[in-house]
């Protein structure tokens, strides 16, 4: 019968069947094997005794198209450092498929997702420890104007001034501010900003440079803290 994986031993008898003297055609007609099948087993249990029937790789001695090692450690090295299987077969010259072939036969055709940071998590004591300040711009309302809303949220109360003005500037930045101070029954600390130009040089040119809001700041001894950009 063609196509059935027939055990070693199962062939072992049956060679030693014939070797005892019955003829392959009469086996042949018995098993209902190919007398083909049971000759080729004879020549190899002839040649190579009961290690011969041994199931045999038919995996070919040379695949001339394979991926060299070489590529392929370097196809790995390259997913570690979170490269894309687009990005690793155009710097090395491979076909997407490929790489992602040899990605998937490796189990590593998803990247694990980064570990994040634990967040640093504060809690302010009282009033005016710490301010939030921050600049959004509003669409034309009136006039065909843009207008700027400031805004400022204590941490620890939770409580909110918010003024809306017509330009983002330093200028008027520091008059809210002075607005907040005057607003608010308590002292103010410190506030925290984005690296807006309202509120800071740190990324311009003249980075040295203070700003009216700094200014400001300096004047009511209120400590200044800049959000990472």
């Amino acid at each position: 019968m063609r196509g059935v994986a027939y055990s070693p031993d199962f062939k072992a008898l049956l060679m030693g069947l014939h070797q005892r003297g019955e003829s392959l055609s009469a086996l042949s007609r018995q098993h209902q094997i190919a007398r083909e099948v049971l000759s080729r087993w004879w020549q190899a249990y002839a040649a190579g005794g009961l290690a011969a029937l041994q199931p045999q790789s038919r995996r070919p001695h040379t695949s001339p198209t394979r991926t060299p090692a070489r590529q392929v450690r370097r196809v790995l090295q390259l997913r570690q450092q979170r490269r894309s299987a687009v990005w690793i077969a155009r710097e090395l010259g491979l076909g997407y498929g490929t790489v992602q072939r040899l990605l998937e036969d490796r189990g590593v055709n998803q990247l694990p997702r980064p570990v994040r940071p634990k967040p640093r998590r504060y809690e302010k004591q009282r009033p005016g420890e710490l301010l939030h300040i921050d600049l959004k711009y509003l669409p034309a309302l009136r006039n065909a104007r843009n207008d700027f809303e400031f805004a400022a949220v204590d941490d620890f109360s939770r409580e909110a001034v918010v003024s809306i003005r017509t330009d983002q500037t330093s200028v008027a930045a520091a008059a809210f501010l002075e607005h907040v101070l005057g607003a608010l029954p308590y002292r103010v600390d410190a506030v925290l900003t984005d690296n807006a130009f309202a509120f800071t040089m740190r990324h311009a040119h003249h980075s040295e440079r203070q700003t009216r809001f700094q200014q400001v700041c300096a004047a009511h001894g209120i400590r200044h803290y800049l959000l990472r950009p």
